[in-house]
């Protein structure tokens, strides 16, 4: 998949966090130190992928819809708790999203929005993530989470190959608390016989107003 050239992708640092394991987490919070500009890239093209349509990207119309959201559940095993994403910013080629987590820790990350109905993040030279809706309700939602890391050694150079998918079941934050019986199940149908792991608890109701 070939992405239209976007303005500069980077990450803005306001990171207060531990020491994680090699997660997608760790490799934002190292690239939080740099300013990354995209690149056009080619990534292999996911089965049965279309281009070319003239549709809105969903995920612009996601977040014209939702200002928060907060994260119920994920098969990326997470050392925090209580994950919610506020839309910063948007425009018509992307979107800038700020991850909170815990009480007052946060990291921003500005998405570029690309064929097949999803968006790319430059995290640094070698990585970029990309994002797609699996299913949406207009209450929640399951989405798909790719890491793609460059693969020099190939004929084609500026290669990615797809290194991790995890998937991560979100829901508004009216609705935060309460997941839909649908988007259960749409999430375990995605997630297949990935383990799972619950990342909003009763102590994320209240948590944001300790942060005042």
């Amino acid at each position: 998949m070939r992405s239209k050239r976007a303005g500069p992708l980077c990450v803005e640092d306001e990171v207060m966090a531990g020491m994680f394991e090699i997660t997608v987490l760790a490799l934002v919070l190292t690239a939080a130190r740099t300013i990354c500009n995209a690149t056009e890239m080619v990534m292999q093209e996911p089965p049965g992928s279309t281009t070319g349509t003239a549709k809105p990207n969903p995920f612009k119309v996601f977040w014209t819809n939702h200002t928060k959201v907060w994260t119920a559940k994920s098969t990326d095993m997470f050392h925090y708790t209580c994950e919610r994403e506020v839309l910063s910013n948007m425009n018509d080629t992307g979107l800038q999203i700020t991850t909170y987590f815990d009480v007052k820790n946060s990291f921003t990350l500005n998405w570029t929005f690309t064929e097949n109905d999803s968006i790319t993040c430059t995290l640094s030279s070698n990585v970029k993530l990309r994002r797609q809706i699996i299913y949406e309700n207009g209450t929640c939602a399951v989405l798909k989470l790719e890491v793609w890391s460059r693969n020099d050694s190939g004929s084609q150079e500026n290669t990615y190959v797809l290194g991790q998918t995890n998937y991560k079941l979100v829901l508004d934050d009216k609705k935060k608390g309460n997941v839909p019986a649908d988007c259960t199940q749409q999430y375990r149908r995605a997630r297949g016989k990935r383990d799972t792991y619950k990342v909003y608890r009763d102590k994320c109701k209240n948590i944001e107003k300790k942060s005042q």
